[in-house]
């Protein structure tokens, strides 16, 4: 149980680090705590920054994808990510920001 929200976390923070690289916003791993965080050079670019803290959102593809009765804890780990599109995380601030932003061009 205690592997599978680990893996979760690092999942998390990996599709970050992956979609920061390949939109050359330049990433780095950071632990507060233990607990690893991406982060990545804020370029003022409100798409980017909408895709790279929405990318964790792809892991509630594993819900459907992984079979019915394996790693329970990480199948709800990674649907757990909606959580991830309020404002009351994170993610969830930069996800709104970003879109206030585009629609106020």
């Amino acid at each position: 149980m205690i592997i599978e929200i680990i893996l979760s976390i690092i999942l998390h923070e990996f599709f970050h680090y992956l979609t920061a690289k390949a939109l050359k916003l330049e990433p780095k791993i950071k632990l507060k705590f233990l607990v690893p965080s991406v982060v990545y050079k804020n370029t003022k670019d409100n798409i980017k920054n909408l895709i790279v803290s929405s990318s964790p959102l792809l892991m509630i593809l594993l819900t459907f994808i992984i079979p019915e009765n394996k790693v329970i804890v990480f199948k709800i780990m990674c649907l757990c990510q909606l959580i991830n599109i309020f404002p009351i995380t994170a993610d969830g601030e930069i996800i709104l920001l970003s879109i206030m932003n585009l629609l106020k061009k």
